[in-house]
């Protein structure tokens, strides 16, 4: 039954992620740089760890790439699974002896993507296979990708071997969405679902709501209701956001330094960099 359960969630992961649809912004721009070299050349650049919080894009940057790989190459042999998976597969082939088919099924890919690597952690039989096949699929040039909620250096635990392996590979991150991706994101959704809202709406939930893509998702089901209970062709701005305000609170931006720097250098005509000199600061 676990199984079945694993290959449905899978194969829905694989159905909703997109290479087409993943947004690019400033804040992924450079594990989208290195998903594109790994589409160049696959098995160059391997393993391929994306790491970030939940909700920023990694899963579906990692399945999206794994699909655009296995079109053009027309690779045959291409696996998503989950750190959970692997170790459950791991251990119940230990109890029966089935280790050959286990190795056959995991060592003969061309394409292996590995989503919450963290799960690994601590589990000393299930790393120890982990790092073997990652071995045996680097020497034959096979591409595997990652993904983590966190970091290499978060992720020693996974043994010196192993962490090596892949911080010779290439890591990226990706951090919270900024507004304009925000933006972009929710605009798609509304294609995607037909809604249509005005821009002023769409600005304001970019701007005043700090969320991933799960809470603009959750965004969009309530003005979705919305616009079912007033009825009409499209949802004006007090409608909107009398829908989601409650949401939108819960999930304010976080000021960071660099806000307050780049605000006060947008009301007082400065450079960033006048901020950090002394003369700068005299100015000011």
């Amino acid at each position: 039954f676990r199984r079945v359960l694993f290959r449905s969630v899978s194969l829905r992961r694989q159905q909703e992620r997109r290479w087409d649809e993943f947004v690019v912004g400033v804040h992924n721009k450079m594990a989208w740089t290195g998903a594109e070299m790994v589409l160049d050349r696959p098995g160059q650049v391997s393993p391929l760890l994306i790491h970030g919080p939940h909700g920023v894009g990694k899963t579906h940057l990692a399945v999206g790439l794994s699909q655009r790989l296995k079109q053009r190459y027309q690779y045959r042999r291409v696996l998503f699974t989950t750190g959970e998976q692997f170790t459950i597969e791991y251990s119940e082939s230990a109890r029966n002896g089935g280790f050959a088919s286990f190795r056959k099924k995991y060592r003969d890919l061309e394409v292996l993507v590995i989503d919450d690597l963290q799960f690994c952690l601590g589990k000393t039989g299930t790393l120890v296979e982990l790092r073997n096949t990652i071995e045996a699929l680097i020497r034959d040039n096979r591409q595997i990708i990652l993904v983590s909620d966190r970091s290499a250096h978060d992720l020693g635990g996974l043994g010196s071997d192993l962490n090596a392996r892949i911080q010779g590979g290439m890591t990226c991150s990706i951090d919270p969405m900024d507004c304009q991706t925000r933006r972009a994101l929710l605009e798609r959704m509304c294609v995607k679902q037909s809604l249509s809202i005005s821009e002023e709406v769409l600005d304001w939930v970019a701007e005043q709501c700090g969320g991933d893509a799960r809470v603009l998702q959750g965004i969009l089901h309530r003005l979705i209701a919305k616009q079912r209970i007033v009825g009409g062709s499209t949802l004006n701005r007090d409608d909107a956001i009398s829908a989601i305000s409650d949401i939108v609170r819960a999930n304010r931006p976080i000021v960071r330094l660099g806000d307050i720097d780049k605000a006060v250098c947008d009301a007082f005509g400065l450079r960033e960099d006048m901020l950090r000199t002394k003369i700068g600061r005299a100015h000011v």
